[in-house]
């Protein structure tokens, strides 16, 4: 049963549930460079189903082409606004995936 005290936060109750096993190490996160690649014909396929095929949500398939065409990592994709997005009047729109939201 897990329970702690009043005042105490989540790393205190992990803290106190993980005591009996010494020392335990947790690996940081990994932020490297991707490894494997697909050839060209192959990210022009997957474009192709993200602009053409229905039976994906519009999201996944805007992620998708975004990380296709631009090598946008989904972890900033997720934070985009819709403040994010600039249309002219001319009918062209540009999406900012400079920096991240502070």
């Amino acid at each position: 049963m897990l329970s702690y005290r009043a005042g105490a936060g989540p790393s205190d109750l992990v803290r106190q549930q993980l005591w009996p096993l010494g020392r335990t190490a947790v690996p940081g996160w990994r932020d490297c460079e991707p490894a494997i690649f697909v050839d060209q014909d192959e990210q022009v396929a997957l474009l192709a189903r993200c602009v053409s095929e229905t039976d994906l949500p519009a999201d996944v398939r805007a992620a998708g082409a975004l990380v296709l065409l631009h090598g946008a990592k989904i972890t900033r994709i997720s934070t985009l606004k819709t403040d994010d997005v600039h249309c002219t009047a001319k009918g062209s729109s540009t999406i900012a995936l400079g920096r991240p939201h502070q």
